[in-house]
């Protein structure tokens, strides 16, 4: 979940949660806020996989789904909802065979090196390339194809379907990562400045430009693309639980953005109560089972 925006830790929609689950039903949960800045969703499952390796959870959630469909608009190599392409430039590239210009091993030892979940990347990314298609890894297309800003024939709206396919590959993932430690798991997709109907004089500020190493650009292809990419991973089929919060600003009249994405105090407990309503219901189903295992417990006298 985001924490960026609000004025201090207390108010950020972990914050929030954490709050209103030991106030509103009863249970002293303890909310972890596992994002990091920049994060997609195949970063974001390879954290959690980490997470879990060490730290026992009962529920997963993962309020996203914004930052897939950000860098999906700049790039439209297929291959950067893993690796981006700079990244992959400045490891992998570094070191090219000189029979058939590919990265030599010593890169991905490297990278396996020096952290474990490249492990898991190493051994799944091949296997979730063939599935989607073969010709993805054609040859012959170029390592990364930039966007240009404003472009109405932008040639990344081809990849939209194969991105939010990958996407929700990467949720269904994470799915199955909860469930092996027991744990439940559901993917909510968050509200952004493109989604809210009306916006504030500020709001609209923030979602018309941005400031992008150190120039100001228009978010126009920005907008156009997540509002294409939103609706079709809605419609992508989900193994996993799955709510829409996308609508949850449209009857807030005030400010709630501090710029195209990240809420202000406002806005994250607006955020945290939606989230809160719907898994109230699996938490008073956790209560009870606790309720019911403990009641057993006094009763066979251990």
């Amino acid at each position: 979940m985001f924490g960026a925006g609000s004025s201090t830790n207390e108010t950020t929609v972990p914050s929030n949660l954490e709050k209103m689950i030991r106030e509103r039903v009863g249970i002293k949960a303890e909310v972890y806020n596992l994002a990091v800045p920049g994060y997609q969703s195949f970063q974001e499952m390879l954290g959690l996989y980490k997470f879990l390796k060490t730290d026992k959870v009962d529920l997963v959630l993962s309020i996203s789904g914004r930052n897939d469909a950000s860098y999906a608009s700049k790039e439209q190599d297929i291959r950067s909802a893993s690796l981006l392409s700079e990244v992959y430039e400045r490891t992998a590239l570094l070191n090219l065979d000189g029979k058939d210009n590919r990265p030599l091993s010593v890169a991905v030892s490297f990278m396996r090196a020096h952290s474990s979940t490249f492990d898991l990347m190493y051994s799944v990314w091949p296997k979730v390339m063939r599935r989607l298609n073969d010709t993805l890894m054609d040859e012959n297309d170029p390592t990364t194809t930039k966007a240009m800003v404003n472009s109405k024939d932008n040639k990344v709206f081809d990849n939209i379907d194969k991105r939010t396919q990958l996407t929700a590959l990467h949720y269904s993932m994470m799915n199955t990562l909860a469930k092996s430690n027991g744990a439940k798991y559901i993917m909510m997709l968050q509200p952004t400045a493109f989604t809210k109907k009306t916006l504030t004089l500020q709001e609209e500020k923030c979602s018309e430009t941005r400031v992008w190493r150190d120039v100001r650009v228009s978010n126009r292809l920005l907008k156009d693309y997540e509002h294409a990419f939103f609706a079709r991973f809605k419609k992508v089929p989900k193994s996993y639980a799955f709510t829409d919060l996308t609508n949850i600003f449209d009857h807030v009249a005030d400010t709630v953005y501090v710029d195209m994405c990240h809420y202000n105090d406002a806005g994250a407990f607006i955020v945290a109560q939606a989230v809160l309503e719907r898994i109230e219901p699996l938490l008073r189903q956790f209560k009870s089972n606790l309720s019911l295992n403990l009641e057993g417990r006094k009763n066979s006298g251990l």
